[in-house]
């Protein structure tokens, strides 16, 4: 028997065109024993209109599809969604993908980590560089305290010295 015979849609193809009555007709789709079939004979056509194997098509606009090609990361990601194992040039793309991502990632890292921090400094002088804003703000923050705690530390000093004198 033929997949188009056992579609549970033959008798209510109205349903199928009409787009106030899209949700009915894959309603109707969802328990159709043909609706494998159905999807597969509709990706075929490229000017569908209406709802083939639970799927609405619909006119599609002057822009073309974009194929996916193996050895690419695009071509990975479609054999994984489609569930596929992928082939050697496609795990080839996908694994110098990864590294590419990696090190954007610990290049971005290690730049945001030196920066504002004493590493930072001594980095920029290292390669004979100005240093950026984040560690001329860093320098200044911490002479800023630093200032303030020898100051600290010297009136504690004077403290103790006029308790020596006074006290023995």
């Amino acid at each position: 028997m033929n997949w188009i015979e056992q579609a549970k849609c033959r008798d209510q193809t109205d349903l199928f065109f009409n787009e106030k009555t899209y949700l009915d007709a894959i309603a109707i789709c969802k328990t159709c024993p043909s609706i494998r079939e159905c999807k597969i004979e509709a990706e075929k056509y490229e000017d569908l209109v209406g709802v083939f194997g639970g799927k609405i098509y619909k006119i599609r606009t002057g822009r073309p599809r974009n194929e996916v090609y193996c050895g690419t990361e695009q071509g990975y990601m479609r054999h994984i969604s489609s569930k596929t194992i992928p082939c050697k040039e496609c795990k080839l793309a996908h694994s110098k993908h990864q590294t590419l991502l990696k090190d954007k990632y610990y290049k971005n890292k290690i730049a945001k980590q030196a920066c504002g921090t004493f590493a930072g400094i001594s980095k920029h002088k290292k390669a004979n560089e100005e240093p950026c804003e984040k560690c001329l703000e860093f320098r200044r923050k911490y002479k800023r305290n630093s200032m303030k705690r020898q100051r600290k530390e010297q009136k504690i000093n004077s403290k103790k010295e006029i308790r020596k004198e006074l006290y023995g």
